[in-house]
């Protein structure tokens, strides 16, 4: 699925199935961190901790991908976006 999130097109990407899927994530690590920790694991209980900082930065991006995904969007507002990224 992050493949397609991050390499697909923009137009297949349904943003509320990125959202539950990345907060589903980011909870399972969370929990999966507790888990090792309590267990006195510490090398399984950091690559949790750091796969949740991972999906914390990718989360704060998914109001740009709502925005980005909004079917309303015409043409002449992706114009304006290429204008104001420069991408021409």
């Amino acid at each position: 699925e992050d493949r397609k999130w991050m390499r697909g097109p923009l137009f297949s990407i349904d943003p509320e199935v990125v959202d539950q899927t990345a907060n589903a994530m980011a909870k399972r690590a969370m929990k999966l961190q507790a888990q090792f920790e309590a267990s006195q694991l510490p090398i399984p209980a950091n690559v949790a901790k750091k796969i949740k900082e991972m999906l914390d930065n990718f989360k704060q991006h998914l109001p740009l991908v709502h925005a980005l995904c909004n079917p309303g969007l015409r043409p002449r507002h992706w114009e304006t976006i290429s204008e104001v990224v420069n991408f021409a």
